[in-house]
């Protein structure tokens, strides 16, 4: 079932003509009743056991219907009208932003603490006011860097409020302060960054969230409860997740659901929350056009209905997405440019001297022109000379216009009725109120025991799903049990110190492992938390409780076979208490580092005070050094020393046994600077059960009020980019063969390289899923890639782009490869395809402290084969520093780069490896535009080089659409959609899709990548009509088309066993029928004497026509010539709006073809 559907509302919403013409079921049309109809038949209690029958009739419906139950249980959520008045943020910084640490610089303010390092103000948000409105959407348009992530964190309160930073103004929620309400309960953000458990599954996270913050549903009002119970489904559904919902979220080690799949669980993760107010900073990173179109039209449906605000920024939004909001909020260098209607901002940017031309998106020419690069936009109004051109020129531009002074009038009359078109409006509004902080009222979804038991069962689920961590730690226990007891064999009483220390120490070794695992968990803590998913406490007890028993299991399994062949006391009581101090140790310990990951910045630090505890802990416990020998100024750490206590306490029990004399014991315990007595040994548990309660508690003090956030949301002036405005695939491409060496040094490319030729061939993968049943992702996919060309690859969300790239790479090394890899007319020798390859992965992982020119130094010394000089090596840098615009910022750090810089800097360092093939994995993920057009250009320069270059891509604007040769297109289900040349203006490709049946032609200036994705149907939880037939098994285990009773007839006349049709059709719209054999004849309604199609006669002598169409009527006079040889004339060809298949003799036809015997 389909829960997600993008139609218009109303008349006056607009929704792409390609959309209706796939005629989907809509779940925004509003419902319609019989005459008879009840208001209480209409909106129901929402009882109902499965999210089918609740969603039955759409999501608007349901909306509607929640909206009434909740004002009737008076539980409505209140939506708030936001002011910012004089909103500014500014930060403390370092003067010298540009120079450069040495070690000499970091000695020397050691030694020297008293010379303070001169700071500056930096202003991520200059002054700016405004008014968000109840239930409008309001599209937040910036550069990166540009503080839309600042402003987003101060509408959601999450600004650092501290002695380096300064917030300015005001910001009021109906009136009210967020001081004075839970805008935990009001606000929800959806972060930049995909930060999760990476071993959860989707609705795991969905129903952690949940729980969380609304609680158990049998908590809920009982006319809420099914609601309740549903939630996590229907989030699911409504961000198309439901097919991957129990697949693990993953994560850059652990492969899991595809990168737009995860920022859509990012979303869901928020929306699950149930607030009035979703601030959402870049959703759309990840995720193709289409799906982040539905997504938008999701939450624009649930804003107009249940009256809620939304607040959305986005990176390089399609015109088709931007028309989904009401206003838009432009910001540039924490200026706001401009905050008004959508409908009017083309109006605006007009009155001031700018013109958005033909074929270029409205987002990309807004973005382009705040960004001071607009003057080839000029349209003579404003002359060249007066031309904003700075944010400080637009943001005075603005504050002079009439949209900004009628929005400072409102915020000067302040929150009142009178400004709300119906009382009920300002009611809902006012109802904030309720959300007042009180000691009454609980911040929290959950009590403190169910909150707890929650996360202990999620921090369960963490440690069960890393076996070779568990398994690791019993089987290193078994190792160090055995070997230290074969060392200590029966050894005499006098090694007894040494041989208990040892024992008891090599805990340390374990327990330092925790800081990793706290480290790995604290970022998706730093998300939660602020949230008020859990308490603080909750989260350190479960974190410290679940290892439980672990510790236990280890403990046993190195103590018993330790004791019991050191030849220590062979008595249960001794063995017990044994037993006791190393499990009440190794929890101690445990703790102790667990709280030392909360303290530290960084694992870095961690790990290093971790290893000075762990030096001074072995050092002073009593064994190394003796107690009687450690200087007074040191003996605190002896007595503080968990290590040392838990050695005492072993060795005064074993010493106090029968096995020994009183004199025998006090010999040896004296020897050992032991002088306490028996009382010790329980007393020394009792402390290392207060250490274990006590490093705890710090833990969660350290998690509550200490935060280790990087603020990132400083707009740094960066350098200025100087960037120019036959049937069988291997028979037809000239491939340079084993023994044909070409090489080629074109301009740019530095060395000498061998052109490749890049073949795929039927080429399927499966994997093993963990029920033992194979899963295929890609099928049956075949193309060519050439040099000196540039191939997109795209598809839907989750078709298999990256799958299919790593595939042809090699990277994976799991699952069923079928299929041929063919290079130079070669198979792919693994070990020589990684030597003339080069793979650019979507994060951008560098060393922060070296500069551009030494990270690409440094992987050409690595990677360049021997036989090159010094001197080639270097040429090679630098022709490709030159090749990406680098040159200038060569000297640049890494850490200190933008986005749009690393990702260039990604590019280079597999560039300078001097490859054959370049793989680029969503190269413009994260960037605006512009960047993302620098960057594609940089790519383009590589390909001329005679390079081939296969790239994964998302959401390209035209212009980066266009700088491609050809294109692979996946449809979901690793269906080959589309593959070869785009052409002048992407015409090919556009010739191509418009041929398939029920399609209309691409809109005039519309972006012929967010068309294609339409066409077959991408998006969240879309099914195409047109694409996948309505089918059903038969008798024989055939499957064949539905029908209408009305074409049973057309079926029973062109049942002819001699006629079989052969049609080369577009592969979407027969990858059901190829699958079984079932071939279509397609015809389309496009002028009056059109059938825009090629078919294939093989019987009675008629040939597959292979020439393309020769006018308007040219197609139609030779389907009537082969039809009436086969005794079947067409009737009505303008009406052919249909696909009719033919079968071994059958023709099962499917929509209004209407065919006649002759």
């Amino acid at each position: 079932m389909s829960l997600l559907q993008p139609e218009a509302n109303d008349a006056g919403e607009e929704v792409p003509g390609v959309y209706r013409s796939l005629n989907f079921r809509s779940l925004q049309d509003p419902y319609s009743h019989r005459s008879g109809d009840t208001m209480a038949s209409r909106y129901s209690t929402l009882r109902a056991s499965n999210l089918e029958t609740m969603l039955n009739g759409g999501l608007e419906r349901f909306y509607k219907k929640y909206n009434h139950l909740s004002r009737k249980i008076n539980l409505q959520l209140p939506t708030p009208e936001v002011r910012f008045e004089n909103l500014s943020f500014s930060v403390q910084v370092p003067a010298a932003v540009g120079a450069y640490g040495t070690v000499g610089s970091h000695l020397s303010s050691i030694f020297t603490p008293w010379q303070k390092v001169p700071m500056t103000t930096k202003h991520a948000l200059q002054p700016m006011s405004g008014i968000i409105k109840p239930g409008s959407m309001t599209l937040v348009l910036a550069n990166p860097g540009a503080g839309k992530s600042t402003f987003l964190k101060a509408l959601a309160g999450k600004l650092q409020d501290n002695k380096q930073t300064e917030i300015g103004g005001e910001i009021l929620y109906s009136g009210l302060r967020g001081e004075e309400i839970d805008l935990v309960k009001l606000v929800g953000l959806v972060d930049q960054t995909d930060n999760h458990i990476p071993t959860l599954t989707v609705r795991e996270t969905f129903k952690f969230a949940d729980m969380c913050v609304n609680g158990r549903p049998e908590d809920q009002p009982e006319e809420m409860r099914d609601i309740a119970a549903l939630r996590t489904e229907l989030f699911l559904q409504i961000l198309g997740l439901e097919n991957c919902a129990d697949t693990v979220v993953g994560n850059a080690l652990l492969r899991g659901v595809s990168g737009g799949e995860r920022k859509r669980v990012t979303v869901g993760e928020v929306l699950v929350g149930g607030q009035s107010l979703f601030l959402c900073d870049e959703i759309s990173t990840g995720l193709d056009s289409a799906a982040t179109f539905d997504i938008i039209k999701a939450l624009r449906t649930w804003c107009k209905t249940l009256g809620g605000s939304v607040i959305v920024a986005l990176l390089q939004p399609t015109p088709e997405v931007v028309g989904q909001f009401d206003d838009i909020l432009m910001v540039n260098e924490g200026h706001m440019v401009y905050h008004g209607p959508r409908t009017e901002i083309l109006d605006y940017f007009e009155e001031h001297g700018f013109s958005c031309p033909p074929r270029v998106d409205p987002a990309d020419f807004l973005i382009e022109v705040t960004s001071g690069r607009g003057h080839r936009y000029a349209n003579g109004k404003v002359a060249k000379k007066d031309l904003a051109v700075s944010s400080e020129d637009f943001n005075s531009l603005f504050c002079q216009s009439s949209i900004y002074k009628k929005t400072h009038e409102a915020i000067s009359k302040g929150f009142n009725e009178h400004q709300f078109e119906n009382p009920e409006d300002f009611q809902k509004a006012k109802s904030v109120a309720n959300l007042a902080r009180s000691k009454q009222k609980s911040e929290f979804g959950l009590a403190f025991i169910p909150s707890t038991m929650l996360l202990l069962n999620r921090q369960k689920l963490i440690w069960l799903r890393d076996p070779p961590l568990l398994w690791g730690k019993l089987f290193e226990a078994l190792i160090v049990g055995l070997v230290l007891g074969m060392i200590y064999f029966n050894v005499s009483s006098t090694y007894y110190l040494r041989m208990i220390f040892f024992s008891i120490a090599l805990f340390q070794r374990q327990a330092w492992q925790q800081i990793t695992i706290s480290f790995q968990l604290r970022g998706v803590f730093y998300k939660q938390r602020p949230r008020n998913f859990f308490r603080t406490m909750s989260y350190a007890i479960a974190e410290t409780v679940v290892q439980i028993p672990v510790n236990l299991s280890v403990s046993f399994i190195l103590g018993t076979f330790f004791y019991f062949m050191s030849g220590l006391t062979r008595s249960f009581e001794k063995y017990i208490v044994f037993f006791l101090v190393l499990v009440c140790f190794q929890h101690a310990i445990g703790a102790y580092m667990t709280m030392l990951s909360s303290l530290s910045p960084s694992i870095t630090v961690g790990q290093a005070l971790a290893g000075i505890s762990v030096s001074f802990f072995l050092l002073f416990s009593g064994n190394i050094i003796l107690a009687d020998l450690i200087p007074d100024y040191w003996i605190w750490m002896y007595w503080f020393n968990p290590l040392a206590w838990a050695l005492r306490s072993n060795m005064l029990s074993e010493f106090s046994s029968d096995r020994y004399t009183p004199a025998q014991s006090s010999k040896f315990l004296d020897s050992f600077s032991i002088s306490q007595g028996i009382e010790y040994v329980w007393f020394g548990i009792i402390i290392l059960l207060f250490y274990y309660l006590f490093f705890t508690t710090l833990n969660g003090l350290a998690l509550h009020f200490i935060r280790y956030e990087k603020y990132k949301g400083v707009s740094v002036k960066t350098m200025t980019d100087n960037a120019p405005e036959e049937d069988n695939v291997y028979v037809e491409v000239r491939t340079p063969g084993a023994g044909d060496v070409v090489q080629t040094k074109a301009r740019g490319a530095g060395l000498p390289f061998t052109p490749s030729n890049l073949c795929i061939k039927d080429l399927e993968y499966f994997v093993t899923l963990p029920s033992g049943e194979e899963k295929q992702l890609l099928r049956g996919i075949t193309a060519h890639f050439e040099p000196g060309r540039m191939v997109a690859l795209m598809g839907a969300t989750g078709a298999g782009k990256t799958t299919l790239m790593d595939v042809i790479a090699g990277r994976k090394t799991g699952g069923r490869i079928v299929g041929d890899i063919i290079v130079n007319g070669e198979p792919k020798n693994p070990a020589n395809f990684s030597r003339i390859t080069a793979y650019c992965e979507q994060m951008d992982i560098h060393s922060e402290a070296a500069t551009i020119y030494e990270a690409l130094v440094f992987s050409a010394n690595l990677r360049l084969p021997p036989t090159f000089t010094e001197e080639e090596r270097m040429n090679l840098v630098n022709e490709t520093l030159e090749l990406l615009e680098l040159s200038a910022i060569a000297g640049e750090m890494v850490g200190r780069l933008s986005v749009e810089q690393k990702k260039r800097v990604t590019i280079g360092v597999e560039v300078v490896a001097n490859p054959s093939i370049l793989f680029l994995d969503e190269p413009t993920s994260g960037l605006d535009a512009r960047s993302a057009l620098i960057v594609m250009r940089g790519v383009q320069s590589i390909a001329r080089t005679g390079r081939t270059v296969l790239c994964t891509i998302h959401q390209p604007s035209i212009s980066i659409f266009e700088l491609f040769d050809g294109l692979l297109l996946l449809q979901k289900g690793g269906y080959t959609a589309y593959f070869g040349d785009l052409g002048v203006d992407s015409v090919k490709m556009l010739e191509y899709f418009e041929s398939i049946p029920g399609t209309e032609e691409i809109r005039p200036q519309y972006n012929p990548a967010t068309y294609m994705l339409e066409v077959i149907g991408a998006g969240v939880g879309r099914v195409c009509a047109s694409l996948d037939a309505e089918l059903h098994a038969d008798r024989d285990g055939f499957l064949e088309p539905a029908r209408t009773p009305g074409q049973e007839a057309a079926a029973h006349v062109l049942a002819q066993p001699a006629v079989q049709f052969h049609a080369h059709v577009p592969v979407p719209v027969v990858r059901h029928y190829l699958r079984h054999d079932v071939l279509p004849v397609v015809g389309r309604q496009r002028e009056e004497d059109q059938l825009a199609h090629r078919f294939d006669l093989q019987q009675h002598g008629f040939h597959r026509c292979d020439q393309p169409h020769d006018g308007a009527g040219g197609d139609v006079r030779r389907t009537r010539r082969v039809l009436s040889r086969a005794n079947v004339k067409l009737l009505r060809p303008a009406a052919v709006q249909s696909v009719a298949v033919v079968r071994r003799g059958a023709v099962l036809d499917r929509g209004d073809c209407s065919v006649r015997d002759d």
